[in-house]
């Protein structure tokens, strides 16, 4: 997993302002067990880009894994995501 952490990292550094890679990046925190990085992450990004709704519904799904409710969903494509 740190491997992935690594690679989604240097993407992020690369292109801070793709909203699919920073939720992708969160996500990876979270099934790391780094839910505060996890939240930290998007909500610096989401001050840059509050309306992003990728982002905005990653934040929904941290928020519910840090009350216990483990929403997160599979490894995959972040636009899973999306509001329905």
């Amino acid at each position: 997993m740190l491997l992935v952490e690594a690679v989604l990292e240097r993407r992020v550094a690369a292109y801070p302002y793709s909203g699919a890679l920073v939720a992708e990046l969160a996500r990876q925190y979270v099934e790391s067990g780094r839910t505060w990085q996890a939240h930290n992450l998007v909500r610096q990004y989401r001050t840059l880009f509050p309306e992003d709704p990728v982002v905005r519904a990653a934040q929904s799904q941290i928020e519910n894994s840090r009350n216990g409710s483990n929403s997160i969903p599979p490894s995959g494509n972040p636009s899973q995501w999306l509001p329905k």
